[in-house]
């Protein structure tokens, strides 16, 4: 039986017989068929081997860490303390009147309630737009049309704290990034990237630790400009730029932060993230070279 021999060096952890080894720039798999382990590097007997592995590409095998991301659905969020409302107008668009101070900009989500008279909104989530002053109006299509409230019962024109800021509770959240809300007054359990961002806007939580290999896994959807694309501390995955799910493996560098990373001019919605150590991965080196059973017959029965 023909195998091939790959070298390897930069090792994390121990490559394991049986176990399969796939190639992240090159897409190769193959079977582990036995491991000479020289401590960082060494050199793997691999058989049923699909594509071709590159030289200095990552390579792991398919077990996987533990899950590391504390909210990779984007489940959970903060409500801020509650702000002032002075009015909402009854209206095709609805005009909403913050209290000055407010803080609110385009694409902020607010979740207002306690309204004693448009208590149609009660309960609800909703992204703001079309900031003028201290009014806004409350978007049904980012960013381009708003909440008709004219059919609603009554305008609002007592004011009161009606409305809190909701953020991320575990994700940390550069400009343009807000959790997604379905436009119907509820959210989505996505994060949400709306375009408003002038430079790279990052989301990420500080889970990895340096030196180490992480495969990320995220899904992207409603994808509309720009490009995203993961990053394990500062060495960054692919671009992305139509909606799919996609995976990265990442040695982690200069910090502890699995990243997702918008440019200027990304709009789209990501989900479904996932931070998992590739326990057992290095780097390829050199290509690998074709060797018959003859040659192996000091490698052991394993071989055979």
């Amino acid at each position: 039986m023909a195998y091939r021999i790959l070298n390897f060096d930069a090792q994390t952890g121990s490559f394991s017989s049986g176990n399969t080894l796939t190639g992240v720039t090159s897409g190769a798999t193959a079977i582990i068929a036995n491991v000479i382990d020289a401590g960082s590097a060494g050199t793997l007997y691999l058989r049923s081997v699909s594509g071709t592995f590159e030289n200095n590409e990552i390579i792991y095998e398919s077990a996987l860490g533990a899950e590391l991301l504390t909210d990779g659905a984007f489940a959970v969020t903060s409500k801020a303390v509650a702000k002032g409302v002075a009015g909402i107008t009854k209206a095709n668009p609805g005009i909403v009147s913050f209290d000055a101070a407010h803080g609110y900009v385009d694409g902020d989500v607010i979740f207002f309630d306690n309204l004693n008279e448009m208590t149609e909104l009660n309960g609800e989530y909703w992204k703001l737009r079309a900031n003028t002053g201290n009014t806004f109006q409350l978007t049904t299509v980012w960013d381009t049309t708003s909440l008709d409230t004219s059919e609603y019962g009554a305008a609002q024109t007592t004011p009161g704290n009606y409305a809190q800021k909701v953020t991320f509770t575990n994700w940390a959240a550069g400009t343009g990034w807000h959790p997604e809300t379905d436009y119907a007054g509820a959210l989505s359990g996505k994060a949400h990237c709306d375009g408003t961002q002038t430079a790279n806007a990052y989301l990420y939580e500080s889970v990895l630790s340096a030196d180490k290999f992480y495969k990320i896994v995220f899904t992207l959807s409603n994808f509309n400009a720009g490009t995203v694309r993961s990053l394990a501390g500062t060495d960054a995955g692919l671009s992305r730029t139509e909606n799919g799910t996609y995976y990265d493996v990442l040695m982690c560098v200069v910090n502890a932060n699995l990243c997702l990373r918008a440019d200027a001019a990304f709009i789209g919605s990501v989900d479904d993230v996932s931070g998992k150590e590739a326990t057992n991965a290095a780097l390829a080196n050199g290509a690998p070279a074709l060797r018959y059973l003859g040659d192996l017959h000091r490698l052991g029965p394993s071989m055979r």
